[in-house]
């Protein structure tokens, strides 16, 4: 809605000396206009005032304190009471879980080293385990030591993949068991063994 600006005396005085009619409904309908103006401001005030009086007060909002980041604990160890690690020609297992389920397990090693029994220098592969257990399974760590101890022993490529493999079927007696040995290349030329239970 478009609002009439209101009219100065100037503009009334002169009104009355040229159109005296006129300037005095003009000047009516102004204060008119005004009063209402001013009613509806005092209605406006009077609704304001009775809906705050009814509106719950709002709940007063308060900053979250900030976290407290935990302290670092500094702890020093024993070393001489630490048991290294070493290799071993042993697979410890444990009862499946699942066995009247058939579900397969993949267990694949990318640091495989054992030496050339031509030259002394080491072999890298990944060993790559799959097989479907039957009765037994066989463990992680037992399965890491015995995979390293080949570290320092001389084994041809095809050699060794079907020696863990022989190895795997004797610990743990697999429905089926597939190892591979993915060797790194050697002479321009990359070996890859797949040695398989049962035959196929």
């Amino acid at each position: 809605m478009l609002r009439a600006a209101p009219l100065s005396a100037v503009h009334v005085q002169e009104g009355v000396f040229a159109h005296g009619h006129v300037a005095v409904a003009v000047a009516v309908n102004v204060n008119d206009h005004v009063n209402d103006h001013v009613d509806v401001n005092d209605h406006v005030k009077a609704h304001a005032d009775d809906h705050a009086a009814i509106t719950p007060a709002q709940p007063v909002l308060h900053a979250t304190p900030a976290m407290t980041e935990p302290k670092l604990q500094v702890s020093e160890k024993d070393l001489s009471q630490r048991r290294p690690t070493a290799p071993g020609k042993s697979l410890d297992t444990f009862v499946n879980p699942n066995p009247a389920r058939s579900y397969e397990i993949l267990f694949e090693c990318p640091e495989f080293t054992c030496l050339c029994p031509m030259t002394g220098q080491p072999d890298f592969a990944t060993i790559r385990i799959r097989y479907t257990p039957g009765e037994k399974c066989v463990e992680l760590k037992s399965l890491k030591l015995y995979l390293w101890s080949f570290r320092d022993e001389g084994h041809f490529h095809e050699a060794v993949t079907n020696r863990i493999l022989d190895d795997l079927l004797a610990a743990i007696a697999p429905r089926k068991a597939e190892v591979v040995g993915d060797f790194l290349v050697r002479g321009g030329i990359r070996t890859v063994v797949t040695a398989r239970f049962p035959d196929t």
